[in-house]
This record gives structure tokens, sequence and C-alpha cells, in this order.
């Protein structure tokens, strides 16, 4: 990039304007890029999940997901009873997808740290399926767009299918944390 010197000569004070604004441009973008970097909440670097800490991660964990679970299928519910299939659409465009987006790169992200860790104690279907939900959100938001209702059961029988998953990996995670203090009084 070159910058034009001051002059009366027209065209290089057209030219010096133009660079001034193509580097201010170049700086708007950087500064917007830059800033978007904290998009996604950056999970605490010293989080190490192990067996005094994995119970509580596990019910957290499973507790957001039936929160988000629960929040989708409240306003799937709403909007098709409204026949809004539109207003489903923004609401999970708007909202809930951005809030799910950030919530799901935390858990990769701890699911990255630990995965050893995680497949050892058989959690990881735990994460498979929050991350499902996006999958979830898509298909109830096409099950009411085309108002098809086949769709419509085939994602809630999928729900209940991946709610009974995530209740069970409540219940292993429990057991054997409970069998871990017994054995580590």
């Amino acid at each position: 990039m070159k910058f034009a010197c001051y002059s009366l000569n027209t065209k290089q004070t057209d030219r010096q304007t133009f660079d001034y604004k193509f580097l201010l441009l170049w700086i708007c973008i950087s500064l917007s890029l830059a800033s978007c970097d904290n998009y996604f909440e950056r999970p605490d670097a010293t989080l190490r999940l192990n067996n005094e800490n994995i119970n509580e991660f596990t019910g957290n964990f499973a507790h957001e997901y039936f929160d988000k679970l629960d929040r989708l299928l409240v306003a799937f519910e709403t909007y098709k009873k409204a026949d809004d299939s539109h207003g489903f659409i923004d609401f999970t465009n708007k909202a809930w997808d951005r809030e799910y987006t950030n919530r799901n790169h935390y858990y990769q992200t701890v699911l990255e740290k630990n995965h050893l860790y995680i497949s050892q104690k058989s959690i990881k279907p735990l994460f498979d399926k929050f991350e499902e939900l996006l999958d979830i959100g898509l298909n109830l938001k096409y099950s009411l767009l085309n108002d098809d209702e086949a769709q419509s059961q085939t994602t809630l029988t999928t729900i209940k299918e991946d709610k009974r998953v995530v209740n069970t990996v409540i219940v292993l995670t429990q057991m054997k944390a409970k069998q871990h203090a017994a054995a580590h009084p």
C-alpha cells in the first residue's frame, strides 16, 4: 500500500483520500474480526475431569442438555399450535441456535481436552447427544415448515431415545462414583 504525498494536484489528493479510506476500512475489518474471537465462550484452561468432579460435571451437563431440549420442545409445541412455522424458525435462528452453539463449542473443547478420561468413564454418549441437539432442532424446523407430521413424529421418537441414553449415562456415572468412593475412602 502506497500513500501519496500532499499536493495541490487533484489526482494525488483523490488518491490520498482513497488510500486513507482503504486504510480505515482495513482497520475496521481487522477490529471486527478480532472481536469475533470472543464469540465462543472459552472453557477454563484448568478444567480437567477426574474422579472427584466427574459426577458433578455429568449432572450439570445432563441438566443443560435437558434444559436446551425442553426449551426447544416448548417453543416447537407453541409455534405448532399457532401454526407459525416461521416464528419457530425465527426463534431457533435468533435465540436458541446461538446459545446452543456457544455451549456446544464449550463441551466439544472439554471433550478434546479430556478425551482419554471421558472414553474410560463412558460419558461420551452425553457429548454425542448434546451435539445432536442441532439436528433435532433442524428436523423440527423442517417438520413445521413442510407440515410433515411423519418427520415430526420421527424426531420426537428420536428425542425419547436420546433422553433414555442421557439418563443411562447419569445413572452409570453415579454408580461408578459410588464405587470409587467406596474403594477409596
